[in-house]
């Protein structure tokens, strides 16, 4: 599992290229892998940013999991993976300006996966 928090101010080339950096690095162990966080990088636009990052994703076989609003209408909150089987719900914990993301997922280990790039 892999968590991020990027600054709304943050270079968005920048953590892309970052970004692509360490999924490079743990797609070599040949794992899954479940990318989470608050990327403050909104989805529900139609953005050369937001196209950028699910390009990134997709390019490691990874999907969003999450289509619900996080933070008001917005979605920059992600839980993105290369599971098969993963539900994401979206809750208001009541302790955040952000909604909770809550993933329910069978994580057994196999150690023969090959997961190409």
């Amino acid at each position: 599992m892999i968590c991020i928090y990027k600054v709304p101010s943050g270079d968005n080339d920048i953590f892309l290229c970052n970004l692509d950096r360490v999924l490079d690095v743990a797609f070599k162990l040949r794992t899954k892998v479940i990318l989470t966080g608050d990327f403050n990088i909104h989805a529900n636009e139609n953005s050369i940013c937001t196209k950028r990052l699910f390009d990134t994703c997709e390019s490691f076989n990874m999907v969003s999991h999450n289509d619900k609003p996080t933070r008001k209408n917005s979605i920059i909150d992600y839980m993105i993976s290369n599971h098969d089987s993963c539900n994401v719900n979206v809750i208001e914990p009541y302790i955040s300006d952000h909604k909770a993301l809550v993933l329910k997922a069978n994580l057994a280990i196999d150690d023969a996966h090959n997961i190409p790039r």
